[in-house]
């Protein structure tokens, strides 16, 4: 999707910029995984799984589960969301391609 949008912001601005917007996309993937990474913490802690305990409790477990399917659909449905909105279709695309001078 990367190379698809720099498609598009070649023919609209005139500059190739593939360099800007895989830099961007770098960056926000590195920061998602600091975020989960750190709230994966926080959530652990809060249901009460120190890593401590030898023996969980039924509770422990059964959050850990719920934990475990929540969240990963949760997220997943979230991106899904910003999907709709993604303008770029095949006919578009195909659009692009035809466009593009040939080199």
């Amino acid at each position: 999707m990367v190379a698809d949008v720099a498609e598009e912001g070649a023919l609209r601005n005139g500059v190739r910029d593939e360099g800007m917007y895989s830099a961007i996309s770098n960056c926000m993937i590195k920061g998602g995984l600091a975020l989960s990474s750190a709230l994966g913490g926080v959530l652990v802690d809060a249901i009460g799984f120190t890593g401590k305990d030898i023996v969980p409790t039924a509770d422990m477990l059964f959050n850990l589960r719920i934990l475990r399917a929540l969240l990963p659909a949760g997220t997943a449905a979230v991106a899904m969301l910003f999907l709709i909105g993604y303008p770029l279709t095949k006919a578009r695309l195909e659009a692009l391609r035809a466009a593009q001078p040939s080199v």
